[in-house]
């Protein structure tokens, strides 16, 4: 969806379309902690255990404060997409992951000092996590140097509903793939809750590890397939959605 930076006359394009991805992420941001606000009584209307559904809601409770800095790093993580900086994403991402082991058997289980606050801590963990990939992926894009004359934070304020319109009509055949996908692994992780808390501790540990890897994994044979000039003159590899959103009118 981006223009690559180098490109002088995508540069322009090129901030407005961030600019209004960060617009997305807080739009998308209220459904999602209407919902988590309300996970324990959801959980408990589909009969999972009161247990289970007061330990999820207390997990929650601090949780869906990450739901916006979560949102706007996957903004940022398309925007290194677009110009074939997946090395960053893995390095961002993988040291998320890193950091949430830490800091979740630092405040989980109250070691070094730290009290130990169970799955409040858990939740209070991806408030941290997420807000650090979310200001390592702001800091790299303001004030990097290969970056810095491209990508300009100001006036973010200000809605482009042209281009909102695009990414909703360009957008809505991914978002319904991932709306599956998602509402399957939410549908087994509704059944395993059934099985116990154990059951459901391993079906999360495994969601986590998927998603890590094929995000991971994806981005960097995309950023592969987009660098290899003969590969894609062979094969003739297009990416529609990235042509068209280059030629975005403001």
């Amino acid at each position: 969806m981006y223009p690559r930076p180098a490109e002088s006359p995508g540069r322009e394009r090129y901030r407005r379309i961030i600019r209004q991805g960060l617009w997305i992420a807080g739009l998308l941001s209220i459904p999602g902690w209407t919902i988590l606000w309300n996970l324990e009584t959801i959980l408990l209307l589909t009969g999972q255990s009161p247990d289970l559904a007061r330990m999820a809601g207390h997990y929650m409770d601090y949780y869906l404060w990450s739901i916006f800095p979560a949102l706007t790093t996957l903004t940022f993580i398309y925007a290194f997409v677009g110009m074939d900086r997946g090395g960053v994403i893995a390095f961002v991402v993988w040291s998320e992951a890193g950091l949430n082991i830490i800091l979740d058997y630092v405040l989980i289980f109250g070691k070094f000092g730290f009290p130990a606050m169970g799955m409040a801590g858990a939740g209070l963990t991806s408030i941290m996590v997420y807000s650090a990939g979310h200001s390592i992926f702001f800091g790299i894009l303001a004030f990097h140097r290969f970056f810095r004359n491209a990508t300009v934070f100001r006036r973010a304020w200000q809605p482009r509903w042209g281009i909102l319109g695009q990414f909703l009509r360009l957008g809505w055949p991914k978002s319904l793939d991932l709306l599956m996908e998602v509402g399957i692994f939410s549908a087994i992780a509704l059944l395993t809750g059934w099985m116990g808390v154990e059951a459901i501790a391993a079906h999360t540990i495994a969601y986590q590890l998927y998603v890590v890897v094929t995000v991971t994994v994806s981005l960097e044979a995309r950023q592969f397939l987009l660098g290899n000039r003969h590969y894609r003159a062979s094969t003739q590899v297009h990416f529609p959605v990235i042509d068209e959103m280059i030629h975005i009118r403001s």
